[in-house]
């Protein structure tokens, strides 16, 4: 465990946060430009499960359509939405489909790990590899930033990166 001091703007609050090294590959990077803005839904760090939402959870089930999944239940798929499923969150798209990779939610990026397997579309927090650059995702809420959202323009433990959120070394 490694003492962190993040400062947003005048705003600094200190973090204790393992400082795990991720390596994964990944779809499209921060910089792209398309439009996956713009959704109604609540940030990950800001859902409250009503009671059919957590009895979803529970109850659900994947389903792999050829290389894509969907989380089903009672015969319809979880959609246009962040969901929670055990500890981890996952982002669907508005056909039910799991996202992977780098997704633009409002004005904050999120990494969704495209890597097949058991870890496949979870959010993802701490730090990340992307094309051998180095992203830091928040691990925790604070400060009106969601965890799993990009840091940027910031200094972390004497790590600093930049405007896309890159760290300068």
């Amino acid at each position: 465990m490694k003492k962190i001091t993040i400062k947003r703007g005048i705003a600094c609050l200190t973090l204790i946060c393992s400082m795990a090294m991720l390596a994964t590959n990944v779809y499209a990077g921060p910089s792209d430009t398309s439009d996956h803005s713009q959704h109604a839904n609540k940030g990950p760090g800001k859902i409250k499960k009503d009671k059919e939402e957590q009895e979803r959870a529970a109850n659900g089930k994947w389903v792999q359509e050829g290389d894509r999944w969907q989380y089903m239940y009672k015969d319809n798929a979880v959609s246009d939405k962040w969901f929670k499923i055990g500890k981890d969150y996952y982002r669907f798209d508005e056909n039910g489909y799991m996202m992977t990779g780098w997704y633009l939610y409002g004005t904050d990026w999120y990494y969704m790990n495209p890597e097949e397997g058991a870890d496949q579309g979870k959010m993802k927090k701490g730090w990340v590899e992307y094309n051998g650059d180095w992203y830091y995702l928040y691990e925790a809420n604070f400060s009106g930033i969601n965890a799993g959202a990009m840091a940027v323009d910031i200094t972390i433990n004497n790590y600093t990166l930049d405007a896309n959120g890159k760290w300068v070394p």
